[in-house]
């Protein structure tokens, strides 16, 4: 096989899935009329100036978000035959395909921990008093029993430092109707907003976003079980819409600026798309360079490296026989996430939490084992 049809091939892949991930709004007839883009503009065009000159060149376009901090642009919706012309528009940099992602499963499953001989749990001093960790899902259930702080812990952020900076926020931009009031539910979770459906409703049927919030920052009553830091203060961010499964870039990157605006420490971005590539510019590059922006602050982008596990799964073979992991004589590469494969970002992966196989000698006499290696 010559290496040109290789190339060719990969090529047609990268085309593939551009083209799939692209927000495409459709006609009746069923014929692509409109579709979402982000347009990246110079740091030294005045966005407001432009979007006006821009109204006037292409009048069927809608503006639905415009960033200032990790990037100077806007999202929008255009006729796909303006794209060209858009794309030609003076201060314009670059435009990229306003790119969805599904959002992740969680079952949830009860069992007993326990540990492996010779394995101890760790348990640090350090509570995550003081620090902000930016949780970005589908969805929160805020009045979970989890989601307080421990007894005199300090905080970073109060009621008045909201309200202080809560108009330079997207959130407030996005929905006219934005107040402290809204968005400032507890000490624990200081702000919260959809950045979707653009309210301050976070409420999901999805169980996903809790799970993730309690895992970061969890704090139970009598210590039954704790987060990572039980003691940090949490953002609550949806970016998934209470009628779709999927999230946009164009919300994923106004929820990041606000986390940056509010002074986060961290965020868990949960949510990706299997098979993420390592090379940057390859998948969604302006996600892959406001993630990168983000590190390059001090703000540790945590995002999930992925469910898919291996490439067999789900496939004819897996289906018919219950195996999905690869041969040792044809090795499967994995399945990890984008955006997750990002330079910028920490991959997250879990294998096996609550079951794992050694092998060990078993007394005859008891339902004793001794584990070898």
């Amino acid at each position: 096989m010559s290496k040109t049809f290789l190339r060719a091939i990969s090529l047609l892949v990268v085309v593939c899935l551009v083209f799939s991930f692209a927000s495409v709004v459709t006609g009746a007839s069923g014929e692509i009329e409109k579709i979402s883009v982000i347009v990246k503009l110079d740091d030294n065009t005045d966005a407001q100036k432009i979007t006006k000159e821009l109204k006037k060149l292409i009048p069927q376009i809608e503006y639905t978000y415009e960033y200032s901090v990790l990037l100077n642009g806007f999202c929008a919706i255009i006729p796909v035959s303006q794209l060209e012309l858009l794309k030609s528009a003076d201060g314009v940099l670059a435009v990229y395909a306003d790119t969805e992602y599904e959002a992740l499963s969680y079952e949830e499953t009860e069992y007993t921990l326990v540990y492996a001989p010779g394995v101890k749990p760790l348990y640090s001093p350090l509570n995550g008093a003081g620090a902000v960790v930016a949780v970005i899902d589908n969805g929160f259930y805020l009045g979970h029993e989890g989601f307080t702080l421990p007894d005199n812990t300090e905080v970073a952020i109060l009621e008045k430092n909201i309200d202080e900076i809560l108009h330079f926020t997207k959130a407030s931009k996005l929905s006219g109707k934005t107040d402290t009031k809204s968005v400032y539910k507890s000490s624990k979770i200081p702000f919260a907003f959809d950045y979707a459906d653009i309210d301050s409703d976070v409420k999901t049927t999805s169980n996903h976003g809790t799970a993730m919030l309690s895992l970061a920052a969890g704090n139970f009553p009598n210590g039954e079980a704790q987060g990572a830091a039980p003691g940090a203060q949490v953002l609550a961010m949806k970016v998934y819409s209470d009628y779709s499964t999927t999230a946009k870039t164009s919300a994923v990157t106004a929820a990041l600026e606000d986390a940056y605006i509010l002074g986060a420490d961290a965020v868990c971005l949960s949510m990706g798309s299997a098979c993420g590539f390592s090379q940057a510019g390859l998948f969604d590059s302006l996600l892959e360079e406001t993630i990168d922006k983000l590190y390059r602050h001090g703000i540790s982008v945590v995002c999930p490296a992925g469910n898919n596990g291996a490439l067999g799964a789900g496939s004819v073979f897996d289906n018919h026989y219950g195996y999905f992991e690869p041969l040792t004589t044809m090795p499967d590469s994995g399945t990890v996430s984008a955006p997750s494969t990002s330079k910028g970002a920490l991959s997250v992966a879990n294998a096996d939490s609550f079951l794992a196989y050694t092998f060990a000698f078993r007394l005859c006499s008891e339902d004793t084992y001794i584990p070898f290696s």
